[in-house]
């Protein structure tokens, strides 16, 4: 009994190293994507300039041995992008291929244009190319940013923080949705360590990672040149669309026309007649006067307020 009591237990069963965490972290996410068949979509979020984009592409490049010659077309800053990568890794039969999404608050996956046909095709792309088995990273500002249908999306949510040159901190969180709750349920990686392989002995949390600057020169200067011609063209297409009066005029112009049209002849864009009032519909409205969907629908109700008045 003395001599078990006098057993050095700290040498025998070791604490796992950071190390080791990190390498199981990893290897975990690989086996996901290019063993089990699963995809990853990833949401990556924190202030500007604390590394997220980096980050994304740090991870992409670990887990994607496809990514790094194909940086350049695999991060993207639209929807036709994105789809245009799908179907590229999709000819290919690329298991496991990660995409990029920068800039997702600020694009056309923004929370504030969910109304939007663009918004609705994004949502479409990611539910469509989950046989891919992709690793999609979502880069943004705030989670908030983007729309709940890609919010609902996605598997894990990484806040991104810096206080240094050295290193950013990533703090992961696993997010799962249950159909009678609102609220996605949240919580960190957990790790099992294991004794004789059945028994499960210490249980262990990742709380946050903290990642280097990894990235040699050549490839984190290749990203920022990726970065600042996305950023100077949004800058230009801000120039381009200027003066805000006259497009608001042109889109009044063409309500009023479409109205007008609808009520000289308004079978086209039909939908039923109740109580002797036409019923339109919204979505024929917008094929047929190539309008966006909210134009359309205040088009609708214009135009069937317009033939209540003749009625009456």
């Amino acid at each position: 009994m003395p001599n078990f009591l006098n057993l050095d237990v700290d040498h025998i069963y070791p604490e796992p190293t950071n190390e080791q965490f990190i390498l199981s972290f990893f290897n975990r996410l690989y086996m996901n994507l290019h063993v089990f068949n699963f995809s990853l979509f990833i949401v990556w979020f924190g202030k500007h300039r604390v590394g997220k984009s980096i980050s994304s592409v740090i991870f992409s490049i670990i887990l994607d041995p496809t990514f790094l010659d194909n940086m350049e077309q695999r991060i993207v800053y639209s929807v036709d992008d994105l789809k245009r990568e799908a179907r590229i890794i999709r000819d290919k039969k690329i298991k496991g291929a990660s995409i990029i999404y920068d800039e997702a608050g600020s694009g056309e996956l923004s929370n504030q244009r969910w109304y939007e046909q663009k918004a609705k095709r994004i949502n479409a792309i990611l539910q469509s190319i989950g046989f891919l088995n992709p690793f999609l990273n979502l880069v943004t500002q705030d989670f908030m940013f983007i729309n709940s249908q890609a919010r609902k999306l996605s598997h894990g949510v990484f806040e991104c923080r810096r206080t240094n040159n050295k290193y950013t901190v990533i703090k992961p969180l696993w997010i799962s949705n249950d159909p009678w709750s609102s609220k996605p349920y949240r919580n960190y990686p957990l790790f099992c360590e294991s004794i004789n392989d059945d028994v499960v002995s210490n249980i262990y949390k990742i709380g946050k990672i903290r990642l280097g600057r990894l990235l040699d020169e050549k490839t984190e200067q290749k990203y920022e040149e990726i970065s600042k011609a996305y950023k100077n063209k949004l800058l230009d297409e801000e120039d381009d669309e200027g003066n805000e009066e006259d497009d608001s005029e042109s889109m009044i112009d063409k309500v009023e026309d479409a109205v007008n049209d609808i009520l000289s002849n308004p079978d086209p864009v039909l939908s039923r007649m109740k109580n002797n009032y036409p019923v339109l519909n919204a979505q024929l409205i917008a094929f047929q006067y190539k309008l966006p969907i909210r134009v359309a629908q205040a088009v609708k109700i214009k135009a069937e307020k317009e033939f209540r008045n003749v009625v009456k």
